[in-house]
């Protein structure tokens, strides 16, 4: 008898469909492991592979309808295309994730960075409002992660500040492949034994 897939639905908004994290590190992972992967992600056509199907959304063409609009499309898509577990990659998708775990779905946050404190850098937002959305956002993210499956962290000084909200918080750090530096020839100054690599 052949042993069913378990179907795995990736979300993001904001990355392109082959994003070295989401795609080329987590998806290709979940591929050789024997899942079935459906991606959401901005692009301008449907991709089908073996085990991988790209479903494009449209790109919100500003900042409102990215935080707003934007959770409709991929949420309708998400409950189309049942799998057993939904996994999603942006902060603005974190309502969406909420709405599937009430609906009993299996949710994994995956935190990219420390968007509390990003939010205080963002330009389009006025300098006398960014600390007040920065706090909101903080309270919301954090305490709505307490009900996910698993909350996934590119850093450590990240993953202190979720672990406290959820125990099922894993550090998956962002390293680059040391494949990627194994063609490349270094100078070096005359009479050094060392190289600075940045």
């Amino acid at each position: 008898m052949q042993k069913i897939k378990k179907k795995v639905c990736v979300l993001t908004t904001v990355h392109i469909p082959f994003d070295t994290r989401i795609y080329h590190k987590e998806i290709k992972s979940l591929l050789r492991a024997g899942y079935q992967i459906t991606l959401f992600a901005p692009a301008e056509k449907e991709i089908v592979k073996e085990n991988f199907k790209l479903v494009p959304l449209k790109k919100p063409s500003s900042v409102f309808k990215r935080f707003i609009l934007s959770n409709f499309q991929p949420l309708r898509l998400a409950l189309k295309f049942k799998s057993d577990v939904y996994h999603f990659h942006d902060p603005e998708l974190i309502f969406v994730g909420l709405i599937l775990k009430i609906l009993g779905k299996k949710v994994i946050y995956d935190v990219h960075e420390d968007y509390e404190l990003a939010i205080l850098s963002k330009s389009y937002l006025k300098p006398s409002i960014r600390k007040l959305v920065s706090l909101i956002f903080n309270l919301l993210e954090k305490n709505i992660s307490r009900f996910f499956d698993a909350v996934i962290t590119a850093g450590r000084d990240i993953e202190l500040k979720f672990r406290f909200y959820n125990r099922r918080t894993i550090l998956l750090r962002n390293y680059p492949w040391k494949k990627d530096f194994e063609n490349i020839e270094f100078q070096r100054k005359k009479d050094s034994k060392t190289f600075k690599l940045i």
